[in-house]
């Protein structure tokens, strides 16, 4: 965090003998794998599996087989790496610039692009390290055509992590792509709920993981005691599980953007039409 306050912004005071941090400008505190969590929005399980790939050590599951949801999570660091270091990755990144994106949000979301091909740097740095096509299937990272070719799932689409699950948005028109939201098999959970605490000010819901992005930099930027999370109530998550898990944490408000999309349906003919006014 920036502050007014203090011109050299030492707001955040890490302890490294103590392996812990604390930041000043929002309470946050822990240690260093809460540090990740909270930075990456990532489980403790995916903290400490992407702290022991950062350092190159063994973890002593390598001998087994992969989760599907690990082999997920590899696969969207990769294709972050693809994002912020590929020329080539620049229709994505215009695509993240027009929706409003900065770098904070890219780095600490993780949200990379995916793979056009199955010669695609992301696909290939799974299979260069040991994966075979077969988990990459099961994990539901590729594809199996009916004549027994395999694709990229997330063909030209951003890509980030939610939970156990995948997430994917494709960066072309609705006229050019009838599935724009795509999401790998596995229990979908409320978007950023890591980054709530209890008894917050306020926590914003709203509907997609795009929309909570977007109030996630508004919140970042006012440095106020507020959450956001997305409900996404069409992949899998009900209105209970939302009430419930608000419930849980206590805010002191809890205030809901509705879209104003309206609702469309693609006819036989490829058309996009209006089927419905939105919420």
């Amino acid at each position: 965090h920036t502050s007014s306050s203090n011109e050299r912004g030492e707001n955040l005071k890490v302890n490294n003998e103590k392996a812990v941090f604390r930041c000043f400008s929002c309470g946050k505190k822990g240690s260093f794998v809460d540090a990740i969590m909270f930075s990456m929005h990532k489980t403790q399980g995916q903290a400490i599996g992407w702290l022991w790939r950062e350092l190159g050590i063994d973890d002593g599951k390598s001998a087994g087989p992969l989760s599907n949801a690990e082999i997920l999570s590899r696969y969207a660091e990769a294709c972050h790496r693809t994002l912020v270091e590929r020329k080539d990755s620049q229709p994505y990144r215009d695509y993240l610039k027009s929706r409003g994106f900065d770098e904070m949000t890219i780095n600490a979301f993780r949200i990379g692009c995916s793979d056009s091909t199955m010669r695609g740097p992301g696909i290939q740095s799974l299979l260069r390290g040991g994966l075979t096509e077969a988990d990459l299937l099961r994990a539901g990272v590729i594809k199996k055509s009916r004549k027994g070719n395999y694709y990229p799932a997330f063909f030209n689409r951003v890509v980030m992590m939610n939970g156990k699950s995948m997430y994917g948005r494709s960066i072309r028109p609705k006229s050019e792509e009838t599935v724009p939201h795509l999401y790998s098999s596995g229990k979908n959970d409320l978007f950023n709920k890591a980054s709530i605490t209890e008894e917050m000010d306020a926590i914003f819901v709203v509907e997609s993981i795009f929309d909570a992005l977007t109030v996630d930099q508004y919140i970042r930027a006012t440095r106020m005691n507020w959450g956001v999370i997305a409900m996404l109530g069409t992949h899998g998550v009900s209105d209970e599980e939302t009430a419930q898990f608000l419930a849980s944490q206590k805010p002191k408000e809890v205030i809901v953007i509705p879209d104003n999309d309206p609702w469309v349906k693609s006819k036989n003919d490829g058309d996009w039409v209006v089927a419905a006014p939105g919420q």
